[in-house]
């Protein structure tokens, strides 16, 4: 009897399933395309400089204890 029963509730759970399914395809295919916008063409410029090659000095200073590694 509880093997009966729960076969039963198997097959109305996939019941459910399956026209929920079916459902929302139904919703889906009622649902109108928006419109397609051209893609725009916009040129994008950028600020550049002219490269200057030469020597660059740096300098660090710090404090604080020493330890080999």
């Amino acid at each position: 009897m509880q093997s009966l029963r729960k076969t039963i509730l198997g097959v109305f759970a996939l019941l459910i399933l399956v026209a929920g399914y079916f459902f929302m395809q139904f919703l889906v295919s009622l649902k109108k395309d928006p419109p397609k916008r051209p893609a725009s063409t916009t040129k994008q410029y950028v600020k550049t400089e002219v490269v200057k090659y030469g020597a660059i000095e740096t300098f660090i200073e710090a404090s604080g204890r020493v330890s080999t590694g």
